[in-house]
């Protein structure tokens, strides 16, 4: 597999753990990280020795979506023939998540909006810090809810729901989360990591 630059990753006792890395902007998604992401993830689907995977990001943000700036300076990215899916590209991403062969478990620890928020949407179970902030402010910069989440959040939180976050692009307190169903436990921020890597040690002693 390759050597990651955007992402760490860290196998332990069946469970491999990936974190976006890179905090200094707020682990939003370019095209490089994209690109690690599939690779990663297609990776440890076929790594036998795994049984679970964690998504997180490092610093204090889960994923602020879409990396603007890099879509803006970058021609290729922007015209619109070019937002035709590759193999390599973002929509793929939650694709890959659903089709895995291994439960997912999103650990998110800070703000997920955008196409981070769709992700975490991606996953099979969502664990929230009390710290984290979930938005679908796609609205404001005049796109498409994306990412598969016009899919996968009406499944979660049911349309009418769904229709106000879309519409609104509101963002959503860990108590809402919980409330609404879109996420399966909120716990506090420094017992995040743990809860979730003891969550997905016990899903890791079923068989595969």
């Amino acid at each position: 597999s390759m050597a990651y630059k955007e992402l760490l990753i860290k196998k332990k006792e069946a469970v491999a753990i990936i974190k976006f890395n890179r905090p200094g902007q707020m682990n939003a998604v370019n095209t490089q990280l994209s690109g690690e992401l599939v690779d990663a993830l297609l990776s440890i689907d076929r790594d036998t020795g795994i049984k679970v995977v964690i998504i997180t990001g490092v610093g204090h943000a889960f994923s602020a979506g879409i990396d603007i700036p890099e879509l803006l300076e970058n021609p290729f990215l922007s015209s619109f023939e070019n937002k035709v899916p590759t193999q390599m590209s973002v929509p793929w991403i939650p694709l890959i998540l659903r089709q895995m062969k291994k439960p997912v478990i999103a650990s998110i620890n800070g703000v997920a909006v955008g196409a981070g928020f769709s992700i975490a949407l991606a996953c099979d179970i969502r664990i929230a810090s009390e710290k984290a902030k979930m938005g679908a402010p796609f609205g404001r910069v005049g796109l498409m809810p994306e990412f598969g989440s016009t899919y996968n959040l009406p499944r979660l939180v049911g349309i009418g729901k769904a229709c106000e976050l879309i519409f609104t692009g509101d963002m959503i307190e860990p108590k809402e989360m919980m409330e609404i169903g879109l996420v399966n436990r909120v716990v506090p921020a420094e017992k995040l990591e743990e809860f979730t890597f003891q969550m997905a040690k016990k899903i890791a002693k079923w068989p595969a």
